[in-house]
């Protein structure tokens, strides 16, 4: 099950310009998960927010570091 949000996922990150490498799809969706499970386990909701928007910047400022923001 995991592959298959892993590649939904790269295939989104694709679109948005990433390059096709699997291993970005992988890394974004552990971030997402593991603050999926913080918010279950803790229930922040303003944490988990505040960790997606760093989530978003960082990919963000990978993006334009190859030149495709």
């Amino acid at each position: 099950m995991y592959d298959e949000y892993i590649a939904a996922i790269q295939r989104e990150l694709e679109r948005a310009g990433f390059p096709a490498d699997p291993m970005i799809g992988r890394v974004f969706f552990a971030a997402l998960d593991g603050l999926a499970l913080q918010q279950v386990v803790f229930g922040h909701s303003e944490r988990t927010r505040a960790g997606v928007a760093l989530v978003q910047e960082l990919f963000a400022v990978y993006l334009d570091s190859l030149g495709r923001a």
